[in-house]
């Protein structure tokens, strides 16, 4: 696969976006921060953009993204969905 990271993977709708950026932080240090818009996502009525929970398998593709990277990393951890005090 060398340095390519894919493209949008369907077994992630909902979070196809985290699951690549995720994927491509892996391959990569040359991360920077750019100080202009690149990237917008429009609310609208009943979007997971607007409330977490307009869309549960948003939020469990995303748990499963990061599971996944979790595991490439060889890191020992478990996503969980809930809040720690």
């Amino acid at each position: 696969m060398g340095r390519y990271s894919g493209r949008f993977r369907s077994a992630f709708d909902g979070s196809q976006d985290y699951d690549l950026v995720l994927r491509i932080v892996e391959k990569t240090q040359k991360i920077f921060h750019i100080p202009k818009i690149l990237y917008h996502w429009r609310k609208a009525q009943g979007s997971s953009a607007s409330t977490e929970g307009a869309k549960d398998y948003s939020l469990v593709a995303g748990q499963k993204a990061l599971q996944e990277h979790i595991n490439r990393l060889g890191v020992a951890g478990l996503v969980l969905n809930e809040w720690l005090p």
